[in-house]
């Protein structure tokens, strides 16, 4: 069926395609260093009240997201703001209706303000989506090789 595709002779099509499985890799290594981060937040920090300044969530056919942004004060320092804190569209709708959140703040991390509610979650789906990214680049790259 696909016999024809084994007769292409321009090398440089054969070496191009080798772009997908690395920017798979890339994009999946990338999503589990997020989930780390993420996770490293949920255990570290100082657990703070934040008010939410303002929520928005937009759900349309072509696109879907949502963001909070939040004001605190942190026990040694000034008042915080965090404009946009995008998350996840699934999540972004358990805090429609919530005027402040528990969160945890550490300015040295990689995320430096996650929300206590829902980290966990969002650390779980940014992993699991990393690993569908490298299996995806696992197996693309093993066709590529088969082909060539």
């Amino acid at each position: 069926m696909f016999g024809h595709l084994s007769r292409i002779r321009y090398p440089f099509v054969k070496k191009l395609a080798w772009l997908l499985p690395l920017a798979l890799l890339a994009l999946g290594l990338n999503q589990v260093w997020v989930s780390g981060g993420l996770s490293a937040s949920a255990t570290g920090g100082e657990v703070l009240q934040a008010i939410v300044t303002e929520y928005e969530s937009v759900d349309r056919a072509d696109v879907t997201y949502g963001y909070v942004d939040l004001a605190f004060k942190p026990t040694d320092g000034d008042s915080v703001f965090v404009d946009e804190l995008v998350l996840p569209y699934t999540l972004i709708q358990a805090l429609a209706d919530v005027d402040t959140l528990t969160i945890r703040y550490d300015p040295l991390a990689r995320q430096p303000v996650v929300i206590d509610d829902i980290v966990r979650s969002q650390s779980r789906m940014a992993l699991i989506q990393g690993l569908m990214a490298l299996g995806a680049a696992l197996m693309f790259g093993w066709g590529i090789w088969r082909w060539l």
